[in-house]
């Protein structure tokens, strides 16, 4: 049975003055590109005018055996923050000024940053997200903070109200908001039905010896001494008066015990309530959060999977098959390449396995998974089945419908600044700290993080071909070159009704494809413009 897509495209009714249309216009003519038959072509950013890059700078004080999570990069937001009907772009540095991009249409864009009034303090900045906190019908901006130096509130997330004109106030004090925990990503969702939006933040604890012992996570899980510790997930209630409030203990969120790295939330059992899905980097298996209903949750990773990846980093909850259920998808840093796949990753032992599971740390296995809801509160994994489950160091993984035919495809970023896992290297430093017979200085860790080698890898496309498995259409999908790329959106930017997707890159101007799906004749899709007015 075939199937075609509806797409709904929402717009603000706003009349457009012939000044802007001329210039849209005008941009039209500057962005053409020329449709070979892909479905994505890259933006040049001297036709966007985005030239944006998240800068990573190696020194004494910041680098990867200083601080483990150097590599992670930083995320990007869209929003129309002016309520003019294009969607704008809002990209993190990690230790820079961050960027805020108004759409001009066309795919062009203006650079209006520097009257923003956003300029994050030193620290170092990882996610964001968009969210109308005040309900006044204008996009506000959460960024999360982490890193490794806490002092002069360097942790502390930060909330930027939109004032209008693109001008914007910071106030996450004010809101309950400023979260100190060496966060890694927020996500604002209603977790009590009662019409507001809470917000789940995942953090870090400090890297140490946590990542290399096996403990009984039975008794880490309810050990109250580490309450008050810095890297606690926290979940915020919104009491509707323009304050939010810790229920982390409440909620029956664990202690200290996961490196979370990226939150998603979906009716995982089909109760009506939203659930958490946690991903945890190392040994620290994912948080499967089921809703009860009455302000709590319970962690059901056990009874929902049959076992999951072991160094989960970016996810997403999307119905992949249409069967009206949400599936789950988590990324591993498994290399497809044999070579690489022997030479970056290390193999957990029988014995090492074993004794995670004796310790409620479930099975994990190093790849992709992407687990199917049954619709019986249990999921089947089916990436190796899938042809998804292997694609090198991945962080962000996007499921949309990015070709216009009814079902889910899969966008992957991939990259990490430095292969700080080679084994080759790391035989080559400990044979010269054997050889030095000494405590390493920062000189030596430097040296050391500068012997790690780099090497660039292609994002992914994979094309749902509707019954559980995908293709991977990388190369017949775009030309885009290799990168260290982090974090990654999908929008559609120039409002023709197909999606764009936008990635946040280490070192290298950001990168714009543009989606050729209507151009190129593909699928259907359905496009409304809906009005709206104040109420006097």
């Amino acid at each position: 049975m075939s199937c075609s897509l509806l797409f709904i495209f929402f717009l603000s009714c706003k009349k457009e003055t012939k000044k802007n249309a001329n210039e849209q216009i005008d941009n039209k003519k500057e962005t053409e590109v020329v449709i070979e038959n892909k479905l994505f072509s890259q933006v040049k950013p001297q036709n966007s005018k985005i030239t944006f890059q998240n800068k990573l700078t190696e020194d004494l004080d910041f680098n990867y055996y200083q601080y483990m999570y150097s590599y992670i990069g930083a995320g990007i937001a869209s929003g129309d923050f002016n309520n003019d009907g294009l969607e704008d772009l809002f990209f993190v540095s990690n230790s820079n000024a961050c960027k805020l991009y108004k759409n001009k249409g066309s795919l062009v864009f203006e650079d209006v940053s520097l009257n923003t009034n956003i300029n994050p303090q030193k620290g170092f900045n990882t996610g964001v997200t968009t969210v109308d906190i005040n309900n006044d019908s204008l996009l506000d901006i959460y960024i999360v903070r982490g890193g490794l130096d806490s002092s002069e509130g360097k942790f502390e997330n930060l909330l930027y109200i939109n004032q209008g004109g693109f001008k914007f106030k910071e106030e996450a004090k004010k809101y309950g908001l400023n979260d100190a925990n060496r966060g890694i990503q927020a996500t604002f969702f209603d977790m009590d039905n009662d019409n507001d939006l809470d917000v789940f933040i995942s953090n870090t604890p400090d890297i140490d010896g946590k990542t290399k012992n096996i403990v009984d996570l039975n008794k880490q899980q309810k050990n109250p001494a580490t309450q008050k510790l810095l890297g606690n997930d926290k979940l915020y209630e919104n009491l509707g008066n323009g304050k939010f409030k810790d229920v982390s203990i409440k909620a029956g969120l664990h202690y200290d015990i996961g490196f979370g790295l990226n939150p998603q939330v979906s009716d995982l059992n089909g109760d009506g309530f939203l659930d958490i899905y946690v991903c945890n980097d190392f040994k620290v298996p994912d948080f499967a959060y089921i809703n009860n209903g009455n302000g709590t949750f319970t962690d059901k990773r056990d009874e929902l999977f049959k076992h999951i990846s072991h160094n989960s980093m970016g996810s997403d909850i999307v119905d992949i098959n249409n069967d009206g259920k949400f599936d789950v998808l988590t990324l591993d840093m498994n290399p497809e390449d044999y070579l690489r796949s022997k030479t970056t990753m290390s193999m957990t032992s029988i014995p090492k396995f074993e004794q995670m599971v004796a310790n409620n740390y479930h099975h994990q296995y190093m790849h992709n998974m992407l687990q199917v809801n049954n619709g019986n509160s249990t999921f089947s994994e089916v990436s190796n089945l899938s042809g998804m489950a292997n694609t090198d160091w991945s962080w962000s993984i996007l499921a949309a419908d990015l070709d216009l035919d009814g079902f889910e495809d899969m966008y992957v970023t991939n990259g990490v600044f430095r292969d700080v896992i080679d084994q080759d290297t790391t035989q080559e430093i400990l044979k010269i700290l054997r050889k030095n017979r000494r405590k390493p200085t920062k000189e030596d860790f430097l040296q050391f993080t500068k012997m790690l080698p780099q090497q660039k890898l292609k994002n992914y496309f994979f094309k749902n071909n509707g019954n559980l498995s995908f293709t991977n259409t990388t190369e017949d999908w775009s030309d885009i070159e290799p990168t260290f790329s982090n974090g990654a959106i999908y929008v559609d930017l120039d409002n023709d009704g197909d999606l764009e997707v936008v990635t946040n890159n280490i070192n290298e101007t950001a990168t714009i494809l543009k989606n050729n799906a209507v151009e190129l004749n593909k699928g259907n899709f359905f496009k409304a413009k809906f009005c709206w007015t104040k109420r006097k």
